[in-house]
């Protein structure tokens, strides 16, 4: 009898062994992948840019090359390099500062009609690259009125949908030479009604254009989202 109870135990423990390494292994299997901005930008390549754009490293006219869908900065193919070491990208994860972030900005290639946020004037307008656009706020302003805008950039407004960098914590997961970095935690800032806007889309369906979908909501909310 004893050796029965025992056997039925053991069964019992294997089973529930066995079931929750299976549950952490699906929970594991969920982790959000990320890229590492450091390292360099999240290039898109590009045949043919819209007419009027400019290089952000050499600042020449460009008619194809790449783009960043994190930053929006745009190269020229023999740029891409460069840009990668010179020009900082959009960082989705930054637990070292505080709630005081700080303006991103790029410089030129704004959308048409740009207004600038010091002086409601259009901004962006002329050969070259011309005028900032942070691209947190989505604010843009001509570099006459940068001194004008305020240091702290309060995210814009659709602020109570991004995940600030400050509040995003992210590890590397995985075996050498299958490394890879996902998103471990996310911290609540202090915004009010603060409701983080998570996109996802199915590539297999629709018209197959989901990358254009993530990579537009990238430029705006924190490319981890």
């Amino acid at each position: 009898m004893w050796v029965l109870l025992i056997g039925v135990a053991v069964i019992v423990w294997i089973i529930s062994w066995l079931a929750s390494g299976l549950y952490r292994k699906r929970v594991v299997e969920y982790k959000v992948p990320v890229s590492d901005a450091t390292k360099g930008h999240h290039w898109i390549l590009v045949d043919a840019f819209k007419h009027g754009h400019y290089c952000n490293k050499c600042e020449m006219g460009t008619i194809r090359g790449a783009e960043c869908d994190f930053c929006g900065i745009k190269v020229d193919n023999g740029c891409l390099k460069s840009a990668n070491s010179s020009i900082p990208c959009k960082h989705l994860s930054n637990p070292s500062i505080d709630e005081n972030l700080k303006h991103h900005w790029v410089h030129g290639n704004l959308p048409h009609h740009s207004v600038c946020s010091v002086c409601d004037e259009l901004c962006g307008d002329g050969p070259g690259l011309r005028d900032f656009k942070c691209v947190w706020c989505q604010k843009c302003a001509h570099e006459r009125c940068m001194k004008s805008v305020p240091a702290v950039c309060d995210l814009g407004q659709f602020k109570e949908m991004i995940m600030p960098p400050n509040c995003v914590l992210i590890k590397s997961i995985g075996w050498k030479g299958r490394r890879q970095l996902v998103v471990e935690r996310v911290f609540a800032p202090s915004t009010p009604d603060w409701s983080p806007l998570i996109v996802m889309a199915n590539q297999k369906s629709g018209n197959g254009e989901a990358d254009i979908v993530l990579q537009a909501f990238r430029k705006v909310l924190n490319p981890a989202q």
